[in-house]
């Protein structure tokens, strides 16, 4: 790695094209334990500088070929077509993309209009659908004043290809999107105005729609999400964009860089030498604590290093875990377990509404307290916090709930219980049906959780601001056969706590 360089002094230098600052590329040390091992590499250049290290350790360095053949096609004036012209065929027919979410489907119209929409659909009826334009493109806006924008931004990409501005002077122009760890990538912004008007700013709905290379890719869409009340950003992968040398990200190589021992120096500096080993021992003994086995915990101290590395694991149905393979189960460490009274406090609070549970990503996220209240919710950058409260709890109506559907009512079998319901009624009004919003919650146990404290949450929204919250975790075991015929969980002190 490059860094291992700035370990050293550098005692002589030659002139050389090579940039050591330079952040296009990566690099890879290589100590040669020879000048045999540097006759036998065709691919070793001749520019070389020396290094000293504190121990007064000599290497002389070859650093690779700068490899230009990139930068001088970046010299060359742009002359090919602009943006909006290798996306022509995507507005010229009208192409629609779709994607489809939990609750909400949404329909892209390139060079017309974005909508989001949800139908509900029940047997022997027509679908109701419920819709919004979340914007319009240029001439289809029924804002005139929107289209004439349109028509000086398209003038405007015109005229910065009539300048003949090199690929290396576009690509510091353009903007980049992140799509994830790996990817952050140029992109070409189409603006959509003009949409159904927004209860909460009383303002059109609009949208940015984010174009970006991607080989092979016929318009999908990528990603969508709502970045503020009622201002949505779309990102569309395509490979019509790639013709523009600008969009296209070329990745990076591994350069090597190969020194070799002067009087009589080792093949590795000695410091390097040792930080390596170091670290060798380091990950092995990470290796061994991850693995050890599982042993009584004697006293509080050790639990709570337990309960800091594992405490309560919040999955969400937005974010897929990525694919990796999986150890065999034989070989898994096992989870460290809880001592039985931390568990009955876990459990305790949990069942005292003292310990709620958050999850959820994206815009809105999600708080669940136990017989007390679902709420949903939305962080600012300043830390303020926007609540709706989806539904409160409330005894009698739980009772009548529970009247009106006899099919929800506990298993009398306490003991083999898998799952109860609950329903949380009148939370905050919906804009849309002008009713309160409701939550139907389901605590359901989970004997094979992979930890004995874990909790996992997820919500539905199979109509509008009517909810399915489900709750899973091994600790609900416990408290399912608590519940009485209603499905009310009676509170817990101390001296009464479940097993």
């Amino acid at each position: 790695m490059l860094g291992t360089i700035c370990t050293f002094a550098i005692v002589l230098t030659t002139a050389l094209s090579f940039d050591p600052f330079m952040d296009n590329g990566m690099f890879d040390m290589v100590w040669l334990e020879s000048k045999n091992d540097y006759k036998e590499d065709p691919s070793m250049s001749t520019d070389s500088i020396v290094l000293k290290t504190r121990d007064q350790e000599q290497y002389k360095c070859f650093l690779p070929e700068a490899d230009n053949a990139q930068d001088k096609d970046d010299k060359v004036p742009y002359k090919g077509l602009s943006e909006l012209e290798l996306l022509k065929p995507l507005f010229d027919t009208s192409q629609c993309s779709y994607r489809w979410e939990s609750y909400w489907a949404y329909e892209l119209c390139h060079g017309r209009f974005l909508r989001q929409y949800h139908e509900d659909k029940e047997p022997g009826k027509k679908p109701k659908v419920q819709e919004y334009f979340l914007g319009y493109y240029g001439k289809n806006s029924p804002d005139k004043k929107a289209e004439e924008i349109e028509k000086a931004k398209e003038k405007q990409v015109d005229e910065s290809v009539e300048k003949k501005l090199t690929i290396a002077q576009l690509k510091k122009l353009l903007k980049k999107k992140k799509l994830d760890d790996d990817h952050i990538l140029p992109y070409f912004r189409v603006n959509y105005t003009s949409g159904t008007n927004c209860d909460v700013t009383n303002d059109p709905r609009i949208a940015n729609i984010l174009y970006v290379c991607h080989k092979n890719a016929r318009a999908e869409l990528f990603e969508i999400k709502e970045v503020s009340s009622c201002e949505y950003e779309a990102v569309v992968l395509t490979e019509l964009l790639c013709s523009h040398p600008a969009y296209v990200t070329i990745p990076k190589r591994s350069q090597k860089i190969r020194c070799l021992p002067l009087n009589n120096s080792p093949t590795k500096p000695k410091s390097l030498a040792e930080l390596e080993l170091r670290r060798i021992k380091f990950n092995s003994a990470h290796v061994k604590f991850e693995n050890r086995k599982d042993s009584s915990i004697d006293d509080e101290e050790d639990l709570g290093n337990d309960i800091a590395q594992e405490h309560l694991h919040i999955n969400s149905p937005k974010e897929p875990m990525a694919q990796k393979q999986l150890p065999d189960p034989k070989s898994r460490p096992k989870q460290p377990r809880l001592l039985p009274h931390v568990r009955e406090k876990m459990i305790r609070d949990i069942i005292n509404g003292e310990s709620c549970i958050d999850g959820g990503s994206g815009w809105w996220k999600h708080e669940f307290c136990l017989q007390k209240q679902v709420q949903q919710y939305h962080e600012d950058k300043n830390g303020k916090k926007t609540y709706i409260k989806l539904g409160e709890w409330n005894e009698k109506y739980q009772k009548l709930y529970m009247q009106k559907n006899q099919q929800k009512r506990p298993s009398s079998q306490k003991e083999s219980r898998k799952s109860i319901t609950q329903y949380y009624g009148n939370g905050d009004v919906c804009e849309e049906t002008k009713r309160h919003r409701h939550v139907e919650v389901k605590l359901k146990c989970a004997e094979k959780a992979s930890s004995a404290h874990s909790i996992s949450i997820y919500i539905l929204e199979p109509r509008t601001c009517e909810y399915l919250l489900t709750v899973e975790s091994e600790l609900i075991c416990s408290i399912l056969e608590k519940a009485d015929e209603d499905g009310i969980i009676p509170l817990q002190t101390s001296s009464t706590s479940p097993p």
